[in-house]
């Protein structure tokens, strides 16, 4: 028991914008006591420098050379790419912008020069300090920390404090501090745990806002993973290594490295030299508890280049241990099935998410471990766009219902989309919980990235109304009834032909859905989300199989038809049934779905939501959303799509899907906007340039000047006008 009195928080000066540093005192090994100061330090963030010049990869590519081709890595440089076979006057692939250069003999050559498009960073903060990226550790085991009295300790603007105090401090916050301090001079960081007083509510609804500043401006962000073992330095050589073989791109291109190794090609997804005990090695290090936590998403992702990965003494850059991550996953067929689900989340940690919608977010985070469980949605708010981090205020006085409500609500009212429904299932918490408000504090839910490209809704906004406490009423058609609900269930080690035996291969095969296919085939899109060779627009990638092979592979009896159909994102985060419905529809849904459950497309939803009538039919609750072949693009509101247009996916500028229309025979493409079910806009609408892929598409009426984030054509009147019969559904 400590005979020196505890530490008792002294308020932050609001006027001076101030926050704490610790001073961590020095000490030439791990065992001393962590003895400490703590500053408080104005902190106000100057008119951002342009330290770097924004790549235009469009215009940049017009001046290339013929078969050259520039991508922007996830940190802002541009890398140049020959598209020919490497030839040994040039390379394949350099930092070095290549030109066009005409020799005397009107010879044409391609010469290189400097390119001075640098790694985008963030202007750091005076005075210099680190931000500590961890986990907290159990507050069963705790150390005693000294907190130093002392004079500022020479930081310009820094409140003296006077005596020795103690501190109680998680012993994984100890040793990690232990670690960190240097022998012979103090080290100014910022941890959570100290910095900002976990008693205070509303210093720590305020703080919390401040730490995207805190870790973008931190001179270096240290992510603290533990202690070292037996094998931790083998698993940092071993990422680096790969991590230096290979470049990310924000079009989501994996490219060899202008530094990568000659004799080896990690870019290809079928090199992979791994045997056991290295799979084993990296197994360790990616199961350490820090790659679980919320909060760490948005710490790593906000921290500048010059992040680290700590083990004891061992250290290795952020940078290196991105790409070695996303050079396994995409090597998906080598990992070891026990390590798969492990390697696609670290992955997605991995993925440059700045900027990413809310729902997304949320999809990362709702997989992630936290103490609070407002912290799922809290924990990613500084990744959000702009616009709705600044108006989602934390606010640690609410309850988890009452947060997530206000979430749900705010996004809603923002975005005029009904994302967020897809995010709900029927197994809420208590009987209190609405069914229409996500729990995010359930990490049992299923990947939804795969469906988030899809418009059942086509570019409609939500016409939605709320009513205290718990009424949801939102716009929509009524499309059909579940009619059938498998016994089978998508389960992780399933089999795909559990269904096909359950409903029999010759009445899949006769049998006809709305759209023309047979049952069988309605199956196939079903399990495959409509990702095929010939849905999906990925020039010179042959990523997807197309529908006839797989068809052949589930016939055959292939040994590889379970891995075709169930691909791991879905399989290891999924219990879903296949279900059939009165219109003759094949759909997977969530496993409690019932006979009776009705299917609805709901304006601003993009996944058709299944809905369960009370004993009255006249109110509802969500039972979660679905998949339905023949509903996915629009078809409820504006009929299928004719030949000669098909629907396809195509990957945008940022790596993210969108649906489009390809002309079957001149392989031209439009966008949502340019739907060809859809007639010509009206002359009072334009619309808007939208440079940004998460930003929704929004109109303007030149006469009124009225902005809106729907195609005006999809408005419920023009729709009703159509002969769509909408109607209003009221959610509990």
């Amino acid at each position: 028991m400590s005979t020196i009195p505890p530490y008792t928080y002294t308020k932050l000066d609001e006027s001076r914008q101030e926050i704490r540093l610790i001073s961590v005192l020095p000490s030439d090994n791990h065992i001393d006591q962590v003895r400490l100061k703590i500053l408080h330090v104005p902190f106000k963030i100057k008119e951002k420098k342009i330290l770097w010049e924004k790549p235009d990869i469009d215009a940049i590519n017009l001046t290339l050379p013929q078969d050259w081709v520039a991508h922007e890595t996830i940190e802002g440089r541009v890398l140049f790419y020959c598209m020919e076979k490497e030839e040994d006057d040039y390379p394949t692939v350099t930092w070095q912008r290549p030109y066009l250069y005409i020799a005397d003999d009107e010879m044409e050559e391609v010469h290189f020069r400097d390119s001075n498009y640098m790694i985008r960073d963030a202007d750091t903060f005076e005075p210099r300090f680190d931000a500590l990226s961890y986990t907290w550790g159990s507050f069963a085991e705790v150390e005693i920390a000294c907190v130093v009295g002392d004079d500022g300790d020479g930081v310009e603007g820094a409140i003296p404090a006077t005596g020795d105090r103690s501190l109680e401090i998680t012993e994984n916050l100890a040793v990690a501090l232990k670690h960190l301090r240097y022998s012979d001079r103090p080290r100014l960081i910022w941890v959570d745990a100290i910095c900002i007083n976990q008693q205070d509510v509303e210093e720590r609804n305020e703080q919390v806002l401040r730490m995207s500043d805190l870790y973008k401006h931190a001179d270096q962000v240290v992510v603290w993973l533990g202690t070292s073992s037996s094998n931790s330095a083998k698993a940092f050589e071993i990422l680096e290594h790969v991590g230096k073989q290979i470049e990310y791109t924000i079009d989501t291109y994996v490219v060899r490295s202008p530094e990568a190794d000659p004799f080896a090609d990690w870019s290809d997804f079928d090199y992979s030299p791994f045997d056991v005990e290295t799979w084993k090695t990296i197994r360790d290090l990616i199961t350490r508890p820090w790659f679980e936590r919320v909060w760490v998403v948005q710490e790593i992702q906000l921290a500048n280049s010059r992040a680290i990965l700590q083990c004891g003494k061992d250290r290795m850059r952020w940078y290196y241990f991105r790409r070695g991550i996303i050079c396994l996953r995409n090597k998906i067929q080598h990992i070891p099935e026990s390590m798969i689900e492990r390697v696609l989340a670290v992955g997605k940690m991995c993925d440059p998410l700045l900027g990413w919608s809310l729902p997304d977010l949320l999809v990362v985070s709702s997989f992630k471990k936290c103490i609070n469980p407002l912290d799922k949605v809290y924990g990613v708010l500084a990744l959000a766009p702009e616009g709705f981090a600044n108006t989602l205020k934390p606010d640690y006085a609410l309850s988890p219902i009452d947060g997530y409500r206000a979430t749900f609500l705010e996004y809603t009212f923002q975005s005029q989309r009904l994302s967020l429904l897809h995010h709900c299932h029927s197994n809420q918490p208590d009987k209190d919980w609405p069914s229409w408000v996500p729990d995010w504090s359930n990490s049992d839910k299923e990947t939804l990235d795969f469906y988030l490209h899809s418009h059942a809704s086509g570019d409609s906004s939500a016409h939605w109304r709320y009513s205290k406490p718990h009424i949801l009423r939102a716009a929509g058609v009524q499309v059909t009834t579940v009619s059938y609900v498998s016994k089978w269930l998508l389960t992780p080690k399933g089999d795909v032909d559990g269904f096909i035996s359950e409903l029999g291969l010759e009445k899949m095969r006769s049998l006809r859905d709305p759209t023309g296919l047979s049952l069988l085939d309605a199956y196939l899109h079903v399990m495959c989300r409509g990702q095929f060779e010939e849905t999906m627009d990925v020039p010179d990638t042959p990523a997807y199989l197309a529908l006839e092979d797989i068809r052949t592979e589930l016939l055959e009896g292939s040994s590889s038809r379970n891995s075709v159909l169930m691909d791991p994102d879905l399989r290891w985060k999924s219990k879903r049934r296949v279900i059939l419905t009165e219109r003759g529809y094949m759909g997977m849904a969530p496993e409690h779905v019932k006979e009776g459950d009705i299917v609805c497309i709901l304006l601003g939803s993009n996944l058709p939501t299944i809905l369960r009538p009370d004993a009255t039919s006249t109110r509802f609750n969500i039972v979660g959303h679905s998949y339905i072949h023949g509903l996915m693009n629009g078809e409820a509101l504006l009929g299928p799509v004719s030949r000669p247009w098909r629907s396809k996916r195509r990957m945008n500028w940022r790596g993210v899907w969108e649906a489009c229309f390809e002309h079957e025979k001149t392989e031209q493409l439009l966008d949502v906007a340019e739907d060809p079910r859809l007639y010509s806009v009206p002359d009072e609408w334009e619309r808007l340039e939208n440079d940004d892929p998460h930003h929704i598409q929004k109109w303007k009426n030149t006469q009124t000047g009225e902005i809106i984030n729907s195609d005006p054509r999809l408005l419920p009147d023009a729709l009703v006008e159509r002969g769509v019969m909408l109607q209003m559904f009221i959610i509990t």
